[in-house]
């Protein structure tokens, strides 16, 4: 009774594909990143290990990344890479702000 491999995600071949991929990776954290912001934990480690993780990864599966779709002369895709650096680092800033809030840093 073993299962078939389940077949990998098809990667987008254009620059708009992929921009439009990793701004689905953006939207995937959306609930983690409210849940963070609006109703943190109340246990100091447990809020500074979560703005940690949720920063860390959106920097790691969107930013990153972002940086390496070429663009390949398509000014709509250039433009669309720009606007999700500027929501990406929003969300960033968002959540630190909320840290710096609720005491999730040292700093």
């Amino acid at each position: 009774t073993s299962r078939a491999p389940s077949p990998r995600p098809q990667v987008p071949a254009t620059p708009q594909g992929k921009i439009q991929a990793l701004r689905d990776t953006l939207h995937s954290f959306d609930h983690d990143v409210d849940q963070y912001i609006r109703s943190p934990s109340s246990d100091r480690a447990k809020r500074e290990f979560e703005h940690k993780r949720l920063g860390e990864v959106i920097l790691a599966q969107v930013l990153l990344k972002l940086d390496a779709v070429e663009t390949e002369g398509d000014n709509d895709a250039r433009q669309m890479r720009k606007d999700l650096v500027r929501e990406t680092q929003l969300v960033l800033k968002d959540l630190d702000d909320a840290a710096a809030r609720y005491g999730a840093t040292s700093s």
